[in-house]
């Protein structure tokens, strides 16, 4: 586990104290200096501790969401001191993903809305606002399209992220496991930011290919069945499309069907052929829960029990956690594979219960209520292309 903090000058060393209950280990932090990108060239110290030596399931003690307009970080922080959720998952546009049994808060949202802004003040007063969550818990994220500025230094520098195959950080694409899930994070922005290229794209594809395929062997398909990835821009959607930022309404999205005439490096076909059983989302200020569906056909289970043993991945857009925008506008055609559309402030809950048994909540931070819930049943976890 690595502990990340910052602080607004240098210190001559940094450190962690922790231990179980007794604080009697240390480990000694590195430090970065980092500069913002803005007028007033703000500087502030990174430090980062990497603890190895955790036992898992062991309580240790240590010594696309906004800030503005955050409305789902009081109810998070509830959960978290309640010991309701494991982890949380912040990816761009605000949005958070809870993941009991193992329980998840997923923020799937553009972090901070925005981290660079007022000279990075907005950034560090975010990170102190998340203090209680992410001493907690483990923080983890993904980026999104208003981490960009400044070629996304602000995102690289105040996060760590672990990759549980090569044990290297990148904070752009990782995977790691929690029990029986394993969770893959990426970056949509690849396809869309003017910072990046081809060989960005066809790097992280090639990464995606070979997570998935070693999940995919026997031996490690039987440990982690269920397969969740973790992305910003959605494949589908049904918003209205006003300011040509949702390339989600498209019928080719780049991320699902790639890039060029040739459509190299989409992912829909990566993760259907590798069954991959749930697909989180972000960037629409919205809630959207999609039927299973491939290639815009909708694959359900059943007519009765459309989740359970469905015939193609399921997907789900979480992006109303807060932020000073409001809500995206949904168009006013339904296409046939959107399953339900609300426009609330609010977070996702999965509970991972079992192999075969995971549980998805809705949580409105407004009416604190929880407005939608299914379960996720599959007997069976592999390709689709098998089915």
């Amino acid at each position: 586990m690595t502990v990340t903090w910052v602080t607004l000058c240098p210190s001559k060393e940094g450190s962690v104290q922790y231990g179980t209950p007794l604080i009697d280990k240390s480990t000694n932090a590195s430090v970065t200096k980092f500069e913002d990108g803005g007028k007033r060239r703000k500087v502030i110290y990174v430090y980062r501790a990497f603890l190895t030596d955790l036992i898992p399931g062991q309580k240790y003690f240590v010594g696309d969401l906004g800030l503005e307009n955050g409305q789902s970080v009081p109810s998070l922080i509830d959960d978290v001191m309640n010991e309701k959720i494991d982890f949380v998952i912040h990816n761009g546009w605000y949005s958070f993903l809870a993941l009991a049994s193992l329980t998840v808060s997923l923020i799937l949202g553009d972090i901070a809305y925005d981290m660079h802004s007022k000279n990075g003040k907005v950034g560090n007063e975010f990170m102190r606002k998340i203090e209680a969550i992410a001493a907690n818990v483990a923080y983890m994220t993904t980026p999104g399209n208003h981490e960009e500025t400044y070629n996304f230094s602000h995102y690289e520098n105040r996060f760590t992220m672990i990759d549980w195959n090569t044990g290297k950080m990148n904070n752009h694409y990782y995977s790691f496991k929690a029990g029986p899930v394993l969770i893959i994070c990426f970056s949509t922005e690849f396809y869309y930011s003017t910072y990046y290229n081809e060989y960005h794209i066809r790097t992280q594809y090639e990464w995606l290919k070979s997570t998935l395929q070693k999940a995919n062997q026997p031996e490690n398909r039987l440990l982690q069945p269920w397969i969740i990835t973790v992305g910003h821009q959605p494949m589908y959607c049904t918003m209205k499309n006003v300011a040509l930022n949702h390339d989600c309404t498209n019928k080719r999205s780049k991320v699902r069907k790639g890039i060029g005439e040739s459509g190299e490096y989409g992912l829909e076909y990566l993760f259907y052929k590798h069954g991959v059983d749930l697909q989180m989302w972000a960037h629409e200020h919205s809630y959207e829960r999609l039927w299973p569906v491939y290639d815009s056909i909708v694959l359900n289970g059943s007519i009765l029990e459309p989740y359970t043993n469905p015939k193609a991945p399921v997907h789900l857009i979480s992006g109303g956690a807060g932020n000073f925008k409001g809500f995206d506008e949904f168009s006013d055609v339904i296409e046939n594979w959107s399953a339900l559309r609300v426009n609330d402030y609010g977070y996702t809950i999965i509970e991972v219960i079992n192999v075969t048994h995971t549980k998805l909540v809705q949580y409105s931070v407004v009416e604190k209520i929880e407005f939608d819930e299914f379960y996720l049943v599959k007997d069976v976890h592999g390709s689709y292309e098998k089915l």
